[in-house]
């Protein structure tokens, strides 16, 4: 009995280690940023260091730019002088 719970204590240890270890990792795929995959590259090869697991988590918590939207010339679903209706009114003079 007492190897079983010394067992259960030594792997809710290595959990909690683990959930500490990549706490920058976890805030960033909560926060839905763009960059997790590379946060948790830095997290796992230099999240050892403090100053890596610091870096990683300050750039979790970055708010990451949307995504910028190509501009499209001329796509039959812009608004513009090609577009518009064209009137049939004579100008008044």
């Amino acid at each position: 009995m007492q190897d079983q719970e010394s067992a259960a204590g030594i792997v809710l240890i290595a959990v909690f280690a683990l959930a500490i270890y990549f706490f920058p990792t976890l805030i960033a795929w909560a926060r839905g940023n763009r960059q997790t995959t590379a946060i948790f590259i830095l997290n796992l090869l230099l999240g050892w260091s403090f100053f890596g697991w610091a870096v990683a988590l300050v750039w979790a918590f970055i708010k990451s730019a949307p995504p910028s939207q190509p501009i499209q010339y001329g796509s039959p679903t812009s608004l513009g002088p090609a577009n518009e209706p064209h009137s049939t009114r004579e100008p008044e003079l």
